[in-house]
């Protein structure tokens, strides 16, 4: 399922989770952005041959990446095997299945169910920050309030008390 999630039948969604192998590999974001389609094709071509390296090492216990040039010297592994395996994943993108042939992880349905879900969530967050934002504002007045407050506290010999001259003046009765 790691390889072929998405083609095992029956076909569902824990399968084709296994196939996040294939799209965690590299991705030169600069690379992909850049406005050469020459440049964009390069990246692609790295990045395949960076997941057919991994795979190889990984199932196969050998390298493969010297067969992209030339047949493998030592094990029997042909430049055209190479290429045989690199069609196999040479759909895989991080374009989200945008692009030709792929499709997107979840259904129309379940993005709709998705954002319903998330509206509220993102409702309450802006009032959270709205309500961040109002108490930031007001810290300038805080901060005052505790200078004010230094008069009323002292520092004693046993740590910090209401300074007795503060407390005496509050307690007075007006007349």
């Amino acid at each position: 399922q790691q390889l072929a999630g998405d083609a095992v039948a029956p076909l569902r969604q824990q399968s084709i989770l296994g196939t996040g192998f294939l799209v965690a590999g590299p991705w030169d974001e600069v690379q992909n952005v850049s406005a050469s389609k020459a440049e964009r094709s390069r990246a692609h071509e790295e990045q395949l041959e960076e997941v057919l390296g991994t795979i190889s090492q990984t199932f196969l216990g050998l390298t493969v990446n010297c067969a992209r040039c030339h047949d493998h010297k030592f094990d029997p592994i042909l430049q055209a095997d190479y290429y045989r395996m690199k069609a196999v994943f040479d759909g895989v993108d991080h374009a989200e299945g945008r692009k030709v042939g792929n499709r997107p992880f979840f259904t129309p349905e379940q993005t709709a169910r998705h954002a319903g879900q998330l509206a509220p969530l993102r409702e309450e967050l802006a009032g959270k920050k709205k309500l961040l934002a109002d108490i930031e504002s007001r810290l300038p007045s805080v901060a005052e309030s505790v200078e004010q407050q230094g008069a009323i506290v002292a520092e004693g010999r046993f740590g910090t008390a209401l300074n007795a001259a503060h407390t005496m003046a509050a307690s007075r009765s007006q007349p």
